[in-house]
């Protein structure tokens, strides 16, 4: 007969360290993100965005022009959430990618999740969001589109 397959076992200390360093590596990409931010702006390198055919509410070209303007969010179960498109970011990849940061009210809590997104010009679609952020007053959503050109 064949041996079974050696069984690899991990101690709870071993776990709880490994725990540990997983969160201080997440941790610091958020600090880094949020650090940049706020550094001043130096020269970024240029991204090329490379148009991918499809849905115009999946191209970056759609979004410059409609920044500042009014988006209504939906999730089910819950009262549609008034938004406004704050920037419009390309992001580097082999194809077309981009983030779309929105602005709302503080007033409840949002949660990662697919929601269901209402614009005049756009009509309706559902994108994946984020929350990226709550203030006292406002907070803020993350929408990532990553379209690679196959």
């Amino acid at each position: 007969m064949d041996d079974p397959a050696p069984r690899t076992s991990l101690s709870r200390a071993a776990l709880l360290k490994l725990g540990a360093a997983t969160a201080l590596v997440a941790g610091a990409g958020t600090a880094g993100r949020a650090s940049a931010e706020k550094a001043p702006a130096e020269a970024a390198p240029k991204v090329t965005i490379h148009p991918v055919p499809g849905p115009a509410y999946l191209r970056f070209a759609t979004y410059p022009p409609l920044v500042g303007s009014t988006f209504v969010l939906r999730e089910p179960g819950s009262d549609a959430l008034i938004v406004k498109l704050e920037s419009v970011t390309p992001l580097p990849s082999d194809g077309e990618s981009f983030s779309l940061r929105f602005r709302g009210s503080a007033r409840r809590h949002v949660t990662s999740g697919l929601y269901r997104v209402e614009h005049a010009t756009l009509g309706q679609f559902e994108l994946f969001l984020g929350p990226v952020g709550q203030g006292a007053t406002s907070l803020g959503l993350e929408a990532v589109i990553n379209r690679i050109q196959t």
